[in-house]
């Protein structure tokens, strides 16, 4: 039981981090798109990206950090 406990744990440690890095990369991206003067794509925003990983999608998010801007 305490191991199960530890893994849920984990996995919501790791939904949480990974839910900063997305929020990072996207404030990153809409810094880019303010400068250029091109409005950001809405398919990628950030509510998106938090429920997919709430979702357990982490295959989808990871796409986007492995995108280069």
């Amino acid at each position: 039981m305490q191991a199960s406990a530890e893994v849920d744990r984990l996995a919501k440690l790791k939904a949480s981090r990974m839910k900063e890095l997305v929020f990072k990369k996207r404030s990153e991206l809409e810094e880019t798109c303010r400068l250029t003067h091109i409005e950001p794509d809405t398919s990628t925003a950030a509510e998106k990206a938090s429920a997919l990983i709430d979702s357990g999608l982490f295959q989808c998010i990871h796409r986007l950090f492995t995108c280069k801007l």
